[in-house]
C-alpha cells in the first residue's frame, strides 16, 4: 500500500493515534457509523481523518498536550482524550461534534 500525507499542519509532535474501526457498527438508532482515525498532538489538537483516503474530517481542540486517545467500544462514536500535563480527560460525541465533558483533577497517571 502507498502512504497518504495527512493535511493538518500540527505545530508540535503527534503523540498518539487511535482507530475506531474495531468498534464501528450500527448505533442505537441503526445508523452505520463511519471509520475514523484520530491523531492527537502535543499542540493540543485532535484531528479526525478518513482512514481509507486520508481526507481530513474534522480538527478539534483538546487538552493542553494530547497524550492518549481511546474510542469507546460501543459504536466508536465517543472519543476520550487525555493529558497528564494538565490532568484532564476530554469526552467527545463525534456525531454531534461536541465535547460532552471535561474531567479535571486527575493526577499521578501511569
Amino acid at each position: 500500500k502507498s502512504s497518504v500525507p495527512l493535511s493538518h499542519p500540527h505545530t508540535d509532535s503527534v503523540s498518539c493515534v487511535a482507530f475506531n474501526a474495531a468498534h464501528v457498527n450500527n448505533d442505537a438508532s441503526g445508523t452505520p457509523q463511519r471509520s475514523l482515525l484520530a491523531a492527537g498532538s502535543y499542540d493540543g489538537s485532535i484531528v479526525l481523518y478518513d482512514p481509507s483516503t486520508g481526507q481530513l474530517v474534522r480538527a478539534m481542540e483538546g487538552p493542553e498536550d494530547v497524550e492518549w486517545l481511546s474510542f469507546h467500544p460501543k459504536g466508536g462514536t465517543v472519543l476520550l482524550a487525555g493529558s497528564m500535563a494538565d490532568g484532564t480527560v476530554w469526552m467527545y460525541h463525534l456525531p454531534t461534534e461536541s465535547c460532552l465533558q471535561v474531567f479535571v483533577g486527575h493526577e499521578g497517571g501511569a
